[in-house]
């Protein structure tokens, strides 16, 4: 059997795609999603925000009056890790519960994942004839805004590892830190983009269909798209404890592929990122 034959069994089904934080249009509400919301969000009311980075909460009124000292080091995204982070921090090594080794100027968010609710673009209907619909790895890089986290980078590659499509994104608002050390972004990459979100929600639906599978490490974190034929590292390859805990695709790739990414002072690489999940991918079935 071939590649797509094979990645069949690890398609998320529709209950690990709600578990997962996946996005799925309201019925009757063609332009609006909904999906599984964190502690963290629950918590927050509509003026007050977490920060991501050092758990704080503060009022969106406030935000750039106060610095955010914290830990650059993160195990995984999800809102467990900053009531109790893991002992020690991945990247900076810090233990858990010690002064942050990061001063910024401001907080930041990613609540706007659960209110910005509209824009999402669904992958249409494959024809069926001919053509394999495909396999593909898609990974984003995230920067930090006025608004939130908003897109800044979009890369997709092959089942043979070649980057098919990569592209740098304008956010929709002011851009207050680019999380160089993830993202690999700078403000001199994002400096005369005029790529929008809108332009890469395009690009893609030319690229794949609905029974394209797309591979990835959380991939519910990505993009405005919805998408139900998934392959996501972060369930196939499960944390020893369960959710919410999920291992890092650096983590990942050290254990089953005896490789070492992400390990630029520059910060990440999406490519490389997209690569080493259909590594891990081609690695599990072959």
């Amino acid at each position: 059997a071939g590649f797509y034959e094979r990645l069949q069994k690890y398609i998320l089904t529709p209950a690990q795609l709600k578990e997962n934080g996946f996005p799925e249009f309201v019925p009757g509400e063609p332009d609006t999603v909904t999906m599984k919301k964190s502690d963290t969000f629950l918590q927050n009311q509509s003026n007050v925000r977490t920060c991501v980075r050092c758990a704080t909460r503060f009022l969106i009124s406030d935000n750039g009056k106060t610095r955010c000292q914290h830990h650059w080091g993160r195990s995984f995204r999800n809102s467990d890790f900053y009531l109790s982070p893991p002992e020690p921090f991945s990247g900076c090594g810090c233990r858990s519960r010690s002064s942050g080794c990061v001063i910024a100027e401001c907080h930041v968010y990613e609540d706007n994942k659960f209110t910005d609710v509209h824009g999402y673009v669904c992958t249409t209907e494959g024809t069926g004839v001919e053509e394999e619909p495909g396999v593909y790895a898609l990974d984003c890089e995230m920067v930090f805004t006025t608004a939130g986290s908003e897109l800044a980078k979009v890369t997709v590659v092959d089942q043979d590892l070649k980057v098919v499509y990569d592209k740098v994104v304008k956010p929709g608002n002011r851009v207050i830190n680019h999380n160089t050390r993830f993202s690999g972004l700078t403000e001199k990459d994002l400096r005369g983009v005029t790529t929008s979100l809108q332009d890469v929600q395009d690009d893609l639906l030319r690229l794949f269909n609905d029974k394209t599978i797309l591979v990835g490490h959380s991939l519910d974190q990505d993009l405005l798209l919805v998408h139900r034929t998934v392959v996501d590292t972060t369930v196939v390859f499960p944390h020893r404890m369960g959710p919410p805990y999920k291992k890092g695709l650096k983590k990942l790739c050290e254990d089953y592929l005896g490789k070492r990414i992400q390990s630029k002072v520059s910060g990440h690489d999406s490519a490389e990122d997209a690569s080493a999940c259909m590594e891990l991918m081609l690695k599990k079935v072959y």
